[in-house]
């Protein structure tokens, strides 16, 4: 069978013959950036948006996890900061839902650090 009998049959089966191929990579890669690009939008403002509102001292024994449904997800490394931002926490939501509606935040989470050091030891060696 040649090149010409087999679009013919393409074309009458109703489909149109395929030029040129796509690499998988190419697909994958492209499906990455837009995946990334749409969570930095979301997320980037609120990281920006949490470190002009925490104070630095908190900023030292904080650091954000993840931000998913909703939640955003924020490590505290000893229980004592655990609580002052509990005490922050209505204040801090508040104002991440103004400033960055689009990341759509309806809940702030602490958890505590499985690890013993504060997080500024952690940043200074990055």
């Amino acid at each position: 069978m040649d090149d010409r009998q087999l679009r013919e049959i393409t074309m009458w089966r109703g489909k149109p013959a395929t030029k040129s191929t796509t690499r998988l990579d190419t697909i994958v890669e492209g499906l990455i950036k837009k995946r990334i690009t749409r969570q930095q939008k979301k997320s980037g403002p609120v990281v920006e948006l949490w470190q002009e509102l925490l104070p630095e001292k908190l900023q030292q024994h904080c650091k954000l996890e993840s931000m998913k449904g909703g939640i955003l997800h924020v490590e505290v490394d000893t229980p004592s900061y655990v609580y002052q931002m509990q005490l922050l926490k209505q204040e801090l939501l508040l104002q991440l839902q103004q400033q960055c509606p689009a990341a759509r935040l309806q809940q702030i989470r602490f958890k505590l650090s499985r690890s013993t050091h504060n997080f500024k030891d952690e940043d200074e060696r990055t």
